[in-house]
């Protein structure tokens, strides 16, 4: 008897009852805040579709009665995608986590929400085109992978902007805090080791390169401690471990003359991997 782990028998379940299959090209687009994920889907084409895991959030957070997004008398998440694995009663169960990225593997197979006309937080409509077979998932995270059986899981890319980019980026859109980015944010993904490569291999960071770009406050020393740095020596950073495993590709912003790759560059980098 054959034994299938959980991620092979729902994708073979619903390939076989209801016709559900992966799609031709699928990626996960992961990076920070204020990384510069955005620009790497300016120059894509609408035969992409772009499944947000915060459209996913909202709409769940309004079936649990904590939003309203104006989605009354239509079909709600679990309604439209009924028997999700994972199950929970409010945003603060582990599982509500997971369950979005079943909703989001859901739709990238089947493409039922956006002919529901559901919508999120910005009042538009979200979802994917039953005729377009390619996907970007737009998260911070890799749980989405875990859905899919091994041969169909979509691949991941990670834009990383380097600390001096990062502060920029933040400064220059001014809607969140520099310190919630850095000591949250970037913490959540990369750590500074003392061993030249990683994200940025030709850039490498000190204690004091880094507090002289911040400013003079508490949370410095502590985003600094987190990262890894426990001395004056040269640190490099790398991504932190995953439970999903290891990038596909990794975007870096800084370009071969240490400066920041512009919008369009980044965009041109990133269809070029998208179109593979």
């Amino acid at each position: 008897m054959k034994v299938l782990n959980f991620a092979q028998f729902i994708s073979l379940n619903e390939e076989e009852e209801i016709g559900g299959k992966a799609p031709q090209k699928h990626f996960i687009l992961d990076g920070a805040s204020s990384a510069g994920k955005s620009s790497a889907l300016t120059k894509l084409d609408d035969s992409w579709a772009i499944l947000p895991v915060d459209s996913f959030y909202n709409v769940m957070f309004e079936e649990l009665g904590e939003e309203d997004f104006g989605n009354s008398g239509k079909p709600t998440l679990s309604e439209i995608y009924p028997g999700c694995p994972y199950k929970y009663s409010s945003p603060e169960d582990p599982n509500f986590e997971k369950a979005a990225r079943w909703y989001m593997a859901q739709e990238a197979m089947h493409g039922k929400i956006l002919k529901e006309g559901l919508k999120d937080a910005t009042g538009k409509t979200f979802g994917k085109p039953e005729t377009e077979d390619k996907v970007i998932y737009d998260d911070v995270q890799g749980d989405v992978i875990d859905m899919f059986s091994p041969q169909d899981k979509p691949k991941w890319l990670l834009v990383h902007a380097p600390i001096d980019h990062t502060i920029k980026n933040v400064l220059r859109r001014g809607d969140r805090p520099l310190d919630g980015v850095l000591g949250k944010s970037y913490i959540f993904k990369y750590e500074a080791l003392p061993i030249k490569g990683g994200v940025d291999p030709d850039h490498s960071w000190t204690a004091e390169e880094i507090e002289n770009l911040l400013p003079k406050e508490d949370w410095v020393k502590k985003f600094i401690k987190d990262l890894g740095i426990k001395d004056e020596g040269e640190y490099w950073i790398y991504p932190k471990k995953q439970d999903q495993g290891d990038y596909d590709i990794i975007l870096n912003t800084r370009d071969d003359r240490g400066g920041q790759k512009t919008i369009d560059e980044i965009g041109m980098e990133a269809k070029r991997e998208f179109n593979l």
